[in-house]
């Protein structure tokens, strides 16, 4: 939970937008989710284990705290699909909540998707065994607490209940860590978006063109700072629009500026990264990017093909 994301985010909490770079990285923890909660909201019977989730060399986790909020208050499509309205389904998981057991097994589940971020705790800070267990155990505790939140309150009772929850969990991990190693943490967990960024873009370089250890820090400060300014341009366009009454117009204004906000991101990237990467390096970088932006593309496409027949049909009805 970080002042700077939850200043950038709060004023659009029912939206993903701020996450849009981390979600394919986030598919492996979505997927396991919706498959704990589908199974539980599923059946009355007490709730298995959930399966461990796929290894991976990242943080399964590395979402920013708004996006945490909507990913803790917001059904999966599959249960959603299964259980009726979200209104239902919040109610459901509510009661879900009250259960012992599907307590158990929702943090059971949490703790796989944390476990790498439990383990950079001990690799990267130092921090001893039982204290990376705590920092996730009041990561998990938030997540429970945001799922409690009532989705009929107001924007600003929900921005107020955030913040009181943002506030008590900063306060916890403080007696935990103490204000150094409180700071530090703070700002890894700040980057660790770009970090999942570099470390991807890590896994596709080999031989001449392997990134060395001692450009990593320098990367991911220089990207990070580019991914926050395209957060700030995409919400601050966001906000000038007129979501009132019909949005289909400026949903489609919406995500064409967007992609123009992230193509505009990557060319100031590549640029920063240019003092930092070899220019076969760079290269790579200019690569992966790209895609990155076709399929977010494809993606928009699609978004505004499933609005166009959703209108259509309403039109018919």
């Amino acid at each position: 939970m970080h002042k700077r994301e939850i200043a950038l985010g709060l004023a659009a909490v029912a939206s993903m937008v701020a996450a849009f770079m981390l979600r394919q990285q986030l598919s492996e923890e979505r997927a396991l989710t919706a498959q704990l909660r589908a199974q539980i909201s599923a059946t009355a019977t007490p709730p298995e284990r959930a399966a461990p989730a796929v290894e991976s060399t990242r943080d399964a986790s590395p979402r920013p705290a708004q996006e945490a909020l909507v990913a803790a208050v917001t059904p999966p499509a599959a249960v959603l699909n299964a259980t009726g309205r979200k209104e239902d389904w919040q109610t459901r998981q509510r009661q879900l909540l009250k259960d012992p057991r599907y307590v158990a097994a929702l943090r059971d589940q949490r703790r796989l998707t944390y476990r790498l971020r439990r383990d950079n705790a001990m690799r990267l800070f130092g921090f001893s065994q039982e204290t990376a267990d705590a920092i996730v155990d009041l990561d998990i505790d938030s997540e429970m607490q945001m799922m409690t939140f009532d989705q009929a309150s107001s924007g600003d009772d929900m921005r107020r209940q955030y913040e009181a929850l943002q506030r008590a969990h900063d306060a916890k991990m403080l007696a935990l860590l103490g204000q150094d190693r409180f700071d530090r943490w703070q700002s890894y967990m700040e980057t660790r978006g770009t970090r999942m960024q570099v470390d991807r873009f890590r896994t596709q370089l080999s031989g001449v063109d392997a990134l060395r250890d001692d450009q990593v820090e320098p990367l991911i400060t220089a990207l990070d700072a580019e991914q926050q300014q395209m957060q700030t341009d995409v919400e601050e366009y966001r906000g000038s629009l007129n979501w009132e009454g019909d949005t289909t117009e400026s949903s489609s204004r919406f995500r064409t500026r967007q992609l123009e906000i992230i193509q505009a991101a990557h060319k100031r990237m590549l640029a920063s990264a240019g003092s930092i990467l070899s220019t076969s390096q760079n290269q790579r970088l200019a690569e992966m990017l790209k895609a990155d932006l076709e399929q977010r593309a494809t993606q928009e496409r699609m978004e505004s093909l499933r609005q166009k027949v959703g209108a259509d049909s309403d039109g018919v009805n």
